[in-house]
């Protein structure tokens, strides 16, 4: 065989239909497993298959995987490639709502407690007002129990 016949014999497999004739030869022959087979299309648009990730050059580039290895036998099941990913706990809804009203709750409590009151105010020598310690603690209590009703939601939200 001359060079001019391989190349007459290579070029169809290079398309994109006589790509599919690679992948399939792939699929068919070797050790049983997944290899990766680059895609890589050229700036004058030729596909191209390989083993390896071109050099450079390549306009796109995807990643194939295969199945290598000889088809299953009769009666033989297949196994995936890749196991089922497993079904992940669902929260309890009970206990989220539960958590929700909490959160209403606490948020419902701190608005109530940041509106002053008489007793909420003090008067500076400068004749501003201002508020009490008292009134500050109270609304910092409200919010740390926003914060923990907040955190209580996360968690059961969270199986």
């Amino acid at each position: 065989m001359n060079l001019v016949s391989i190349r007459s014999w290579i070029r169809p497999l290079t398309r994109p239909r006589g790509a599919w004739v690679i992948v399939c030869v792939l699929a068919v022959a070797g050790p049983v497993g997944a290899e990766a087979i680059f895609k890589s299309v050229d700036a004058e648009g030729r596909v191209t298959y390989s083993a390896a990730p071109p050099a450079g050059g390549a306009r796109t580039v995807q990643e194939l995987q295969v199945r290598t290895g000889a088809p299953d036998a009769p009666g033989e099941t297949k196994t995936p490639a890749t196991p089922p990913p497993e079904t992940a706990p669902t929260p309890n809804p009970d206990q989220v709502r539960q958590a929700q009203q909490a959160v209403i709750q606490a948020t419902a409590e701190l608005e109530q407690t940041k509106i002053h009151g008489a007793e909420d105010w003090q008067v500076t020598p400068g004749g501003d007002r201002i508020s009490t310690p008292d009134y500050e603690r109270r609304v910092a209590a409200a919010q740390q129990k926003v914060q923990a009703a907040e955190a209580a939601l996360e968690r059961a939200r969270r199986p």
